[in-house]
C-alpha cells in the first residue's frame, strides 16, 4: 500500500468541487435557457471533465477501501 500524499488527495477533492459546481452552473443555465455556450462546449469542457473526475475520485475511494 503506497502512503497518501495529503496535498494532492486536497487537489483532487478542490478540483473535483469546483467542476462539480461548473457543472451544476451550466446545467442550471441551461435548463433556464440562458446559457451563453453551445453544447459541445459544455460537454466537451464542463460535463466530461466532471464525469472523469467524480468517476477516478469513487474509483481511487472503492480501491483503497479493498
Amino acid at each position: 500500500m503506497e502512503p497518501v500524499d495529503k496535498d494532492e488527495t486536497y487537489s483532487w477533492n478542490a478540483a473535483t468541487a469546483i467542476m462539480f459546481l461548473v457543472s451544476l452552473f451550466a446545467l442550471t443555465m441551461t435548463l433556464l435557457g440562458m446559457n451563453p455556450f453551445t453544447l459541445l462546449f459544455n460537454i466537451a469542457l464542463v460535463y466530461l471533465p466532471a464525469v472523469i473526475l467524480l468517476g477516478s475520485a469513487l474509483f481511487e475511494r472503492t480501491k483503497r477501501s479493498s
